[in-house]
């Protein structure tokens, strides 16, 4: 059967399409014209005018600000626990930290209520169920304040509310001279006042709330589907240890960490990411719009009115790019003949975006979840509940 590599959603003004050459052509070949668009902005509206929305001069805005960023940063056994939500938590930690240099310590013993977490992923939900309602259906929501949309608007005040309290208390501390600068809303502050560009906090709320976004759901996401397969697939995680085993000076007396010389060495975990990004990628979809009309190499015509739909999620799945055992949870397909890690063009490797928008956390992102999985590897032996159900949820990051 013949998969068909473009096709439009009845009633809609949407295109689905997935094949490299269409990607290679949106993503550089013909770039300037396909942007995020006006439909994605508003259904992501949750993000304002961040990184995530902008295009143009205010895309280019944000891009010099995160490269002086990345620059300069460079108990009951038998009970169990969510390893998700244990995953948010440091994630949230951590995000709170690069963005605001501040560390809420919700893995503290206390186990703090997160309601920014929870808002997050109720958030994701209801921007998911934008992609698939009729515009007109969740424009009604929205109005009538009822189903996802109420969701949404409680979860917008949580997270704005919680955003607006960090970037007031980072003015306070850099007119005092109080705590270090070296977080991205001090990096904004501070490329403002140099540029002399008249930002306002809105876009500083927004960025906050981009950077929870990026940095506690998608590798929360990532490293909760990686236990779940390696539980599923025993062999992969004996390799794994075999793989640390041979590389990691482990002190048997001791709590493990390793070190980052240690994690440049395992090239087997780095292809299980890969190949769990593969098949489970955070975001299993992103949109395009195009400035003007055009033609896409499969004959397609697109306008600025449609909404051009790219299914990473499927894209991991598709016998044509990844060959007839693409459905395989297969770490080996990412390693060379030489035992280096195999290179995939980003454009049939979407995971992480490609072309100007390619993800700029994309090198920290696998730092942190090889520096995590190894942690826990080393030190614990992570067992699913029996019984458990593993259903990922309807969300733009499950």
């Amino acid at each position: 059967m013949k998969t068909r590599e473009v096709f439009s959603i009845k009633g809609r003004k949407t295109t689905n399409t997935s094949p490299r050459r269409v990607i290679t052509y949106m993503a550089s070949t013909k770039s300037s014209n396909f942007i995020r668009g006006p439909k994605s902005k508003e259904n992501f509206d949750l993000l304002g005018d961040s990184v995530f929305n902008a295009e143009g001069a205010q895309w280019s805005y944000h891009l010099r600000i995160f490269r002086v960023f990345f620059s300069a940063a460079s108990e009951d056994p038998e009970a169990g626990i969510d390893l998700q939500e244990l995953f948010q938590r440091f994630f949230y930690d951590m995000s709170f930290q690069m963005t605001c240099g501040h560390d809420p310590n919700s893995l503290s013993l206390q186990w703090p209520d997160l309601s920014g977490v929870r808002a997050l992923s109720e958030a994701m939900e209801a921007v998911f169920l934008r992609h698939l309602l009729p515009e007109s259906v969740w424009k009604i929501q929205r109005l009538l304040e009822f189903g996802q949309e109420k969701k949404l608007k409680r979860a917008k005040e949580i997270l704005n509310s919680v955003a607006r309290q960090h970037v007031s208390k980072k003015h306070e501390l850099l007119a005092s001279r109080v705590g270090n600068d070296y977080d991205l809303i001090s990096t904004y502050i501070k490329e403002d006042q140099e540029f002399n560009s008249g930002k306002n906090d809105e876009i500083l709320e927004t960025t906050v709330v981009a950077m929870f976004l990026a940095g506690t759901n998608t590798v929360a996401s990532a490293l909760t589907s990686l236990f779940w397969l390696l539980s599923q697939n025993p062999s992969i995680e004996s390799k794994i240890k075999d793989e640390l085993k041979d590389n990691v000076s482990e002190d048997k007396k001791n709590f493990h960490v390793c070190n980052r010389e240690e994690l440049s060495k395992l090239v087997y975990l780095q292809a299980t990411l890969c190949e769990v990004l593969r098949l489970y990628p955070p975001v299993p979809i992103q949109t395009r719009s195009s400035l003007e009309p055009d033609c896409l190499p499969t004959g397609h015509q697109v306008d600025p009115k449609m909404i051009i739909i790219i299914p990473v999620y499927a894209m991991g799945r598709l016998r044509s790019l990844w060959g007839e055992d693409c459905l395989e949870f297969k770490p080996e397909r990412w390693i060379t003949e030489t035992g280096e890690i195999k290179y995939e063009s980003p454009h049939k490797f979407f995971t992480f975006n490609s072309g100007s928008r390619i993800c700029l956390g994309k090198d920290l992102a696998l730092f942190q979840m090889k520096a995590l999985a190894t942690t826990i590897l080393l030190n614990y032996d992570v067992q699913v509940i029996k019984g458990h159900d593993a259903t990922r949820t309807c969300s733009i990051i499950p």
